[in-house]
């Protein structure tokens, strides 16, 4: 009997642990700009982190988006990620964008939290930059 209730309290805590991997989490949150953050998280990825950011410029602000994919959770939850990428931003100009992401899924996938940065140097401006933003997320209702 004993045996069976040891094996039966090992099994309902695997399937804790599962019901995160069984699927995807979503996530929605801010960033320390008062911006949109939005995740969706696995037990070894985030398979999209997207956030909405303002960068100062020589003269003005850029105002931009990044839209990560793929990122490696690490087994305790942390991940880090960079991205650059290029696109017009009018008058013939291009922005040519650098961003860095790091951060940790706590174990549940019900929260997250890290830093972002980024850069964009554009055409015939100059280099636009976002400084340190923090951001935090939370499990979206189901």
């Amino acid at each position: 009997m004993r045996a069976t209730l040891a094996a039966t309290a090992a099994i309902l805590l695997l399937c804790a642990g599962v019901a995160f991997a069984a699927g995807e989490v979503r996530q929605s949150g801010t960033s320390s700009q008062g911006r949109s953050v939005a995740l969706v998280a696995r037990t070894d990825l985030l398979s999209r982190y997207f956030i909405r950011w303002r960068a100062k410029c020589p003269g003005t602000t850029y105002t931009g988006s990044s839209d990560l994919r793929r990122i490696a959770l690490r087994p305790d939850g942390s991940f880090r990620a960079t991205l650059r990428y290029s696109h017009a931003v009018g008058g013939g100009r291009r922005a040519h964008v650098s961003v860095t992401l790091s951060g940790s899924v706590n174990r549940a996938g019900t929260k997250a939290s890290g830093v972002f940065g980024g850069a964009a140097r554009i055409d015939r401006l100059g280099t636009c930059r976002s400084g340190r933003l923090t951001w935090k997320t939370r499990k979206n209702a189901d």
